[in-house]
C-alpha cells in the first residue's frame, strides 16, 4: 500500500510541475489597445459588443474603453461585475449621460492554453439593483502553439497490452503553420512515434507508445512542441500508466433450479477499473457504461441482467440451461469479456454449485 502511495505522491507532483511550466511560457509585457463603441440594445437589454480582434495568447492587455450612450437614457451606475478573475474593468465616472460616453479602463489577460481560438468574455455594469448594460468583449488568440486546453496529461494502457495509441489535443493558430511544428521527446518517450493530424478543423498530437520490455508502473517524461520561426514552445507532461482492466470476483455462485424444467441461475460480482470507464478528456466526464458478454461453455443463456452497484462495480445476473441435456455437474465455468471505449478483457469463472 505504502508503494502504492509513493507512486500516486510522485504523477501528482509531476503532473502539477507541468502545469506551472505551462502557464510560464508565453508570457510577455503589457500592451494598450484604444476601442470606441456604443451602447446598443439586444432584446431590450442595454448591449456593447467590443471586438479586439487578434491577439497574442499569454499576454496581458490594456485596453482603454470608450462607451457611447445613445440610448437615450441617463445611467447612474451602482456596481460592476465581472465574469471572470481574466478581466478587470475600472469606470472614470460614476455615471454615463445620454449622448455623453463613459470611460473604461479593462486589464484582460489573454489565455495560455485554450480549447478554442475565439474567446468571449462579458461583464456587466448595474445601473439598479437588477438592470445593466451588458458588454461582451471577445478576441481570436494568434500565434499560439500549446496543448488545447491541457497542461498535463494522464492516460493508461491495461497490463498485458504492447502498444497503445493515443491523442493529445493541440491549439495552433495562425500564422503559426502545423507544418513548421518540431516536436521533441522526453527520454522515457524516446521510441514513441508521433504525428499531427488535423479532423474536423482540430488538431491533434497522435502519439503510439510501444511498452518497453522492462515493465514499469507508469513512465512519466514530457513532450515538447515549438514553432520553427518563432521559437514559441509549449511543454506537456505525460504519464502513462500499466493498469489491470478488469476484476472479477474469484467465486461465481450457481443456484441449481428445484423444477425440472426451470433454468439455472448464476450471479457474478465485476470490478472494472475506474480509469477505464472514461474518456481521457477531462477531469469531470461522465461514467462510461461497459458492454458485458457471458458464455456457458455446454449451456445456453436465456436472459442477462446488469445491475451497477456502484461506481466499477456491477453484479451480473445469468438464467441458462445446459445444452444437449448434459448434467450439470459438467459445466464448471462461466467466461465473462468486457469491453470499454478503451480496451476489452476476458476472463473464465469457476463456478460453485448451491441448492
Amino acid at each position: 500500500m505504502g508503494c502504492v502511495h509513493k507512486t500516486t505522491i510522485a504523477l501528482v507532483v509531476f503532473l502539477l510541475a507541468f502545469a506551472h511550466i505551462g502557464r510560464a511560457i508565453g508570457q510577455s509585457d503589457d500592451k494598450t489597445i484604444e476601442r470606441s463603441v456604443a451602447i446598443g440594445s439586444y432584446a431590450g437589454v442595454p448591449t456593447a459588443y467590443v471586438s479586439l480582434g487578434d491577439l497574442e495568447g499569454g499576454v496581458t492587455f490594456k485596453i482603454k474603453l470608450e462607451l457611447r450612450n445613445t440610448s437615450g437614457r441617463d445611467f447612474d451606475i451602482r456596481k460592476m461585475e465581472t465574469g471572470c478573475n481574466c478581466i478587470k474593468v475600472k469606470l472614470a465616472e460614476n455615471s454615463i449621460p445620454s449622448g455623453g460616453s463613459g470611460h473604461l479602463d479593462l486589464t484582460l489577460s489573454t489565455d495560455e492554453v485554450a480549447e478554442h481560438a475565439k474567446r468571449t468574455y462579458g461583464f456587466s455594469i448595474f445601473y439598479s439593483d437588477s438592470e445593466s448594460i451588458q458588454v461582451r468583449v471577445d478576441y481570436s488568440i494568434s500565434g499560439m502553439v500549446s496543448f488545447r486546453g491541457v497542461s498535463s496529461f494522464l492516460t493508461s494502457i491495461p497490463i498485458g497490452q504492447t502498444s497503445h495509441v493515443f491523442r493529445v489535443p493541440l491549439l495552433v493558430t495562425e500564422p503559426v503553420k502545423v507544418n513548421d511544428l518540431e516536436i521533441t521527446l522526453g527520454e522515457s518517450f524516446r521510441g514513441m512515434r508521433t504525428q499531427v493530424i488535423v479532423e474536423n478543423d482540430l488538431q491533434f498530437l497522435e502519439c503510439t507508445f510501444v511498452v518497453p520490455s522492462d515493465r514499469k508502473e507508469s513512465y512519466m517524461d514530457t513532450i515538447t512542441i515549438a514553432d520553427r520561426k518563432t521559437k514559441k514552445q509549449a511543454v506537456l507532461g505525460i504519464v502513462i500508466e500499466l493498469v489491470s482492466l478488469v476484476s472479477i470476483a474469484p467465486l461465481t455462485v450457481l443456484f441449481v433450479p428445484r423444477e425440472e424444467d426451470q433454468a439455472f441461475e448464476s450471479q457474478v460480482l465485476i470490478r472494472v477499473n475506474r480509469k477505464m470507464l472514461v474518456f481521457p478528456k477531462g477531469d469531470k466526464q461522465p461514467e462510461i457504461m461497459p458492454e458485458f458478454r457471458f458464455k456457458v461453455p455446454g449451456g445456453n443463456l436465456s436472459d442477462t441482467k446488469i445491475m451497477r452497484l456502484s461506481q466499477g462495480i456491477y453484479r451480473a445476473k445469468l438464467q441458462w440451461k445446459p445444452r444437449d441435456a448434459e448434467p450439470f455437474e459438467k459445466i464448471s465455468k462461466i467466461e465473462v469479456e468486457v469491453e470499454t471505449p478503451l480496451d476489452r478483457d476476458q476472463r473464465a469463472l469457476s463456478v460453485r454449485f448451491l441448492e
